[in-house]
C-alpha cells in the first residue's frame, strides 16, 4: 500500500513538473515573439487608425494635463481640446506617467503594458480553467489562448483590449471563487473588477448573464430578496453608468451615445441575419481565430451542455450574445476579443472528452491545432508590418510646422494627425453638422477655427471629384512639398497673388 502511494505521489509530482514546463514554455515563446514587435510604431496595418488614437492620448495626457485621468483628448475633430467620449484610458494614462517619469515618449511603453495587461488575463484564465476543468485542459486552453490570432494581435496593439481582458478575466475567476466557497470578498472582488471591466470596453456588460447565474445558484430563487444582491449590483455597475454620464456631458464628440442611438439600439440590432453580417463573421472567424478551434469551440458547447456544466455554458452564452448583438452590428473584427477566452475554453473542454475515447485521437487534434494556429498566426501577423508612408508624411508634417498649428487633412485617417502629434480637421468629411460642406466654406471654417495648413497626400482628397483639390490648388500657396511622398502642405493663411 504504502508503494502504490509512493508511486502515485511520484506521478503526480511528474505530472505537475510536466505542467509547469508546459506552460513556461508556451509563455516563453509568446513572449519571445512579442518582444519582436514592441519597438513597432503605432501606424501598422493592423488597426492604424485606433492605435495611433490611443497613443495620441496617451502623449496628449503629457501635453496638456494628467490632473483628469477621465478626459481623453484625440487629435481630432478640432485645433482645441478634442474631448471625446471613450473607455477609461488606464493604459494610456499608465504610459503618460512613465512618460513623465523617465522623459521617454514613445510606442513601446505602451505596448509593453499592454502585453502585460494581456499576460495577465492570460494567467487568470489558467488559474479559472485549472479550478473548473483540471490542470490538463488548463494548459491546453492557456496554449489556444495565448497563439490564437487574434490573440497574438491584440496583445502587444495599442489599444484598451488587452486591459479590458485582464479586468474581464479576473472578474470571471473571482466570480466563479465565490460560487464555490460562497465567501463575500470574492464576489466583491469580482464586481470591482467587472465595473472596471465594463468601464473599459462597455461590452463586457455581457458578464452580468454570468453574475445572474452565480447570485441564483448561489442564494437561490430568493436571491432579490438577499441585500448583497443589491450591494453587488451597485459596485458592479454604479461606477460604469456614472463614468457613462460624466463622459458624455464633458465631451465634445459623444461618440458611446452616438454608436448605442444609431446602431447597437435600432434596427441594426439584427445584422447577424443579414447576408453583410454573415458574411463577416465567417471572414473574421476563419482568419482570427482558423476553423479547427471553431470546431472544437461547437463541440464543446456540446459537451457542457450534455454535462450540464452551467457556469461555462452561462460564460458560452454571454459573449455568443455579445457577437449576436455588438459585433454584429458594429462589424469591427477587434470586438471578437472577449470571446477569445470562450472559443479557448470550449476547445480544451472539447479535447479532453476526445482524450477519454481515445488518446491517439486528442494527440492528432493537438498536432492539427499547433499547425493551423501557426499557419494563421504567421498571415494574420503581416498585418503588423508598419505603413512607412504614414510615418514619413507624419515627420514631414512635424518637421515643416509647430506643435500648435491647426493642421487639415485631405485623408479620412486620422493617423496622420497622429503621426505627426498634431491636431485639426479631416477635410471634406461630411460628418459633422456644424461643419459645412463645400470647399469654399469648409476652408473658411478650418482658418475661423486656427486651422493653418492643408495637407494633401498622393494628389487627392477623399470623397473628392476633383472640385476640393481644383479649389485649393487655385487659391492657396504651396508651404513645402515632398516629393518622394506626393505630399503637399498648402499654407491657408493667405491667398495666392497676396502680397508677402
Amino acid at each position: 500500500m504504502k508503494k502504490e502511494k509512493k508511486i502515485s505521489n511520484k506521478m503526480d509530482r511528474l505530472k505537475n513538473f510536466m505542467a509547469c514546463f508546459a506552460l513556461l514554455l508556451l509563455t516563453t515563446i509568446f513572449l519571445v515573439i512579442q518582444f519582436g514587435r514592441l519597438s513597432a510604431p503605432t501606424w501598422d496595418e493592423y488597426e492604424s487608425w485606433r492605435q495611433t488614437d490611443t497613443y495620441s492620448i496617451a502623449r496628449n495626457y503629457v501635453h496638456f494635463g494628467m490632473s483628469n485621468p477621465l478626459s481623453a483628448m484625440l487629435n481630432y475633430d478640432g485645433t482645441s481640446h478634442n474631448y471625446s467620449q471613450l473607455e477609461l484610458q488606464i493604459m494610456p494614462y499608465l504610459s503618460a506617467v512613465i512618460f513623465k517619469m523617465t522623459g521617454l515618449m514613445t510606442s513601446t511603453v505602451c505596448r509593453f503594458l499592454s502585453l502585460l495587461f494581456f499576460i495577465g488575463s492570460a494567467i487568470f484564465f489558467l488559474l479559472l480553467l485549472r479550478r473548473m476543468a483540471g490542470s490538463f485542459e488548463a494548459v491546453i486552453g492557456y496554449g489556444i489562448y495565448l497563439f490564437l490570432p487574434l490573440s497574438m494581435l491584440t496583445a502587444s496593439s495599442v489599444q484598451p483590449e488587452s486591459c479590458a481582458l485582464f479586468f474581464l478575466c479576473g472578474g470571471i475567476y473571482f466570480l466563479y471563487r465565490y460560487k464555490t466557497s460562497e465567501k463575500l470578498r470574492f464576489l466583491m472582488a469580482a464586481s470591482v473588477m467587472t465595473a472596471v471591466a465594463i468601464m473599459e470596453k462597455t461590452p463586457t456588460v455581457f458578464v452580468g448573464l454570468i453574475f445572474l447565474y452565480v447570485l441564483i445558484s448561489v442564494m437561490g430563487k430568493d436571491f432579490y430578496k438577499n441585500p448583497w444582491f443589491y450591494i453587488c449590483g451597485c459596485v458592479t455597475l454604479l461606477p460604469p453608468i456614472f463614468f457613462i454620464f460624466y463622459s458624455s456631458r464633458h465631451s465634445i464628440f459623444r461618440f458611446v451615445d452616438g454608436i448605442a442611438v444609431k446602431h447597437i439600439f435600432s434596427k441594426e440590432i439584427f445584422s447577424i441575419f443579414t447576408k453583410e453580417g454573415v458574411q463577416f463573421f465567417y471572414n473574421s472567424f476563419a482568419e482570427y481565430f482558423g476553423w479547427p478551434v471553431i470546431v472544437l469551440s461547437v463541440l464543446g458547447i456540446i459537451v457542457i451542455f450534455q454535462k450540464k456544466c452551467g457556469f461555462l455554458l452561462a460564460w458560452t452564452v454571454a459573449f455568443i450574445l455579445e457577437c449576436v448583438t455588438v459585433v454584429a452590428v458594429i462589424k469591427f473584427s477587434y470586438y471578437l476579443v472577449f470571446i477569445l477566452p470562450v472559443c479557448a475554453m470550449l476547445s480544451a473542454v472539447a479535447i479532453r472528452d476526445i482524450l477519454t475515447y481515445r488518446k491517439v485521437y486528442a494527440a492528432i487534434v493537438c498536432v492539427f491545432i499547433l499547425f493551423s494556429l501557426r499557419s494563421h498566426v504567421n498571415t494574420v501577423w503581416k498585418k503588423t508590418a508598419e505603413i512607412t508612408y504614414v510615418g514619413n508624411v507624419g515627420r514631414f508634417i512635424a518637421e515643416n510646422t509647430q506643435f500648435d498649428d491647426g493642421i487639415a487633412i485631405g485623408e479620412m485617417n486620422p493617423a496622420y494627425l497622429n503621426a505627426a502629434d498634431r491636431r485639426g480637421y479631416r477635410a471634406n468629411l461630411k460628418y459633422y453638422d456644424y461643419i459645412p460642406t463645400g470647399p469654399e466654406d469648409e476652408i473658411s471654417y478650418f482658418i475661423e477655427h486656427g486651422v493653418k495648413y492643408l495637407v494633401i497626400c498622393n494628389g487627392y482628397i477623399t470623397g473628392d471629384d476633383g472640385e476640393y483639390l481644383s479649389y485649393v490648388q487655385n487659391n492657396f500657396p504651396v508651404y513645402a512639398y515632398a516629393e518622394n511622398e506626393n505630399c503637399v502642405i498648402y499654407d491657408l493663411t493667405q491667398k495666392k497673388g497676396e502680397i508677402q
